[in-house]
């Protein structure tokens, strides 16, 4: 694996699938109940995490979770989301008390020690990823833009919408895969069918949220609200 002003990775491609996920919005046993039962996935298999881990009252069990896939020998790749992982490390940069307050309105007290983040914690943050690039796919929590050469060496480029440009240049022959921008099921399925060179994975409808194995242009949509979908759907592109 590469990487570059300790934000930007660029990992090898294994004998696996690489499987990208989107904004993870269900609970852990949902998480491994599509993982492992039903995508089946293996230690060659490259997990690639959009950001957006720390959910109110369980942010130390995903933390863990994550934690305890890497122990085990999964491939887990895990980029920065623009919300609670920012702030919560801008927190700790600035101001115990602050850190503290942010933590209890948050529902985050977990994940801190004596006003401080756990060190665990606080390491498996600051070592996410701002942009990752495959041989097929870039990916960011917030897009790119393209046409200044310098946001590649700005990690608020990664995150921020107003920097995120639908203007791809020719050269860019890769799918921009990004979750800022909230997409809507029946515009996955269109994008997906088209063959779109970018692709939203955060779905706008809630509970809702997908994997997409890039190579097979296939996605497995995973929906818990009433009435759902299904629970589990497979959705296979030419």
């Amino acid at each position: 694996m590469q990487q570059f002003n300790n934000y930007i990775l660029s990992p090898e491609k294994g004998q696996g699938r690489q499987l990208v996920i989107g904004a993870t919005l269900s609970s852990i046993a949902e998480m491994e109940a599509l993982l492992f039962s039903q995508i089946k996935v293996t230690l060659q298999d490259q997990l690639f995490f959009m950001g957006n881990y720390l959910h109110e009252g369980v942010a130390a069990q995903w933390l863990d979770w994550l934690m305890a896939l890497r122990e085990r020998g999964y491939q887990i790749f895990l980029l920065r989301g623009e919300a609670e992982e920012q702030l919560l490390l801008e927190a700790q940069r600035q101001d115990e008390e602050l850190l503290e307050c942010y933590a209890e309105i948050k529902g985050f007290e977990n994940l801190l020690d004596n006003g401080q983040l756990k060190p665990k914690y606080e390491q498996l943050l600051q070592s996410m990823a701002y942009f990752f690039e495959t041989e097929k796919m870039m990916i960011s929590y917030g897009g790119f833009v393209f046409q200044d050469a310098n946001s590649f060496h700005k990690p608020s480029s990664f995150l921020s919408p107003e920097n995120f440009e639908l203007f791809i240049p020719l050269d860019i022959s890769k799918k921009i895969i990004y979750a800022r921008r909230p997409n809507t099921i029946e515009q996955l399925h269109d994008d997906l069918n088209a063959d779109a060179h970018c692709l939203s994975l955060n779905l706008l409808k809630e509970n809702s949220w997908v994997v997409y194995d890039i190579a097979k242009n296939l996605v497995w949509l995973y929906d818990t609200t009433p009435p759902p979908i299904a629970l589990w759907q497979s959705f296979q592109y030419n």
